[in-house]
């Protein structure tokens, strides 16, 4: 799903997979927050700045943030994002950082 674009995420997810994410996810939704969770990657098309964050290049994740926010979403949760929980936060310093153990 494609959504108007944000100025910034309101949630981080820290946690990793299989820690809740998918019923913190539904529970975001229902509040109305535009979440991005592992099964989006591929479907907006953020894989390339995904393997180049991966890969140790800086600008894939400057990239890759970008794209997040410029897609619509203001959540963030699972895999892959949960790799990147600290940078969102720093660079979104109003969110609210949420840890799934």
């Amino acid at each position: 799903a494609r959504f108007e674009p944000k100025d910034a995420l309101q949630v981080v997810g820290a946690g990793y997979a299989r820690t809740g994410t998918q019923s913190l996810k539904h529970a975001l939704t229902h509040l109305g927050f535009s979440v991005y969770h592992m099964d989006v990657v591929n479907r907006n098309l953020h894989t390339k700045s995904v393997i180049g964050h991966f890969r140790g290049n800086d600008s894939a994740t400057q990239a890759w943030m970008d794209a997040i926010v410029r897609d619509g979403y203001d959540a963030t949760l699972d895999f892959p994002t949960c790799f990147i929980a600290t940078d969102l936060a720093k660079r979104f310093p109003e969110s609210k950082v949420i840890l799934t153990l």
